[in-house]
């Protein structure tokens, strides 16, 4: 009879990683994990509004810091122009923002913070 190892080491059971394959499902999971399962289906229905569930979507195009850009970024299509202090100016220069994870986690502050005002596909 073999005997099981004293640890066992599983993988982690998220879909927030690399290559974001489920960007649904890490967006889905984040959102459970906020205490807003409640929500999933609106704001699923958000989500598809304002970016066809694209995480590179830019939208509202216009100069942002010297820059013609699109100033509105990804999943939820968070302004910068509105949402710049949230985050290091790293994190907008960099892409983070199109981490299916990351912008999930701003739109989360932001619905705490303001309810569904900040999305215009909310209304």
């Amino acid at each position: 009879m073999r005997t099981p190892p004293s640890s066992v080491t599983k993988s982690p059971l998220t879909a927030c990683v690399e290559p974001y394959s489920d960007v649904q499902g890490c967006v889905d999971e984040l959102w459970i994990k906020a205490g807003l399962g409640h929500e999933l289906n609106f704001m699923h229905a958000v989500v598809q509004c304002e970016s066809s569930w694209q995480p590179w979507a830019q939208g509202d195009w216009g100069w942002w810091a010297g820059v013609y850009q699109g100033r509105a970024k990804g999943l939820f299509q968070l302004r910068i122009d509105a949402h710049y202090a949230r985050r290091s100016p790293d994190w907008w220069a960099s892409g983070q923002w199109a981490n299916p994870g990351e912008n999930t986690k701003l739109a989360l502050e932001l619905r705490k913070a303001s309810g569904w005002g900040p999305w215009s596909c909310s209304r």
